[in-house]
């Protein structure tokens, strides 16, 4: 794998995990996770998991709602 390949990578699976379990703005994920802007941060995370950043979050908050806790 390409160095550049594995730094993006990387960096999304850390942009996943804030996204899991933070608040933050998509921005400031951006930010935290080296990418230079949050346009770039959104090509990138597409591309690699198939949805956006925004809606990657809202899915997984999604599904979690609508599943039962017992």
């Amino acid at each position: 794998m390409p160095p550049l390949t594995y730094l993006n990578k990387t960096r999304i699976k850390a942009a996943e995990n804030l996204l899991l379990n933070t608040d933050i703005s998509v921005a400031e994920i951006a930010y935290r996770t080296g990418f230079y802007d949050c346009a770039h941060f959104t090509k990138a995370f597409i591309l690699e998991k198939g949805v956006s950043p925004l809606t990657f979050r809202k899915k997984i908050f999604s599904s979690c709602s609508n599943s039962t806790m017992f």
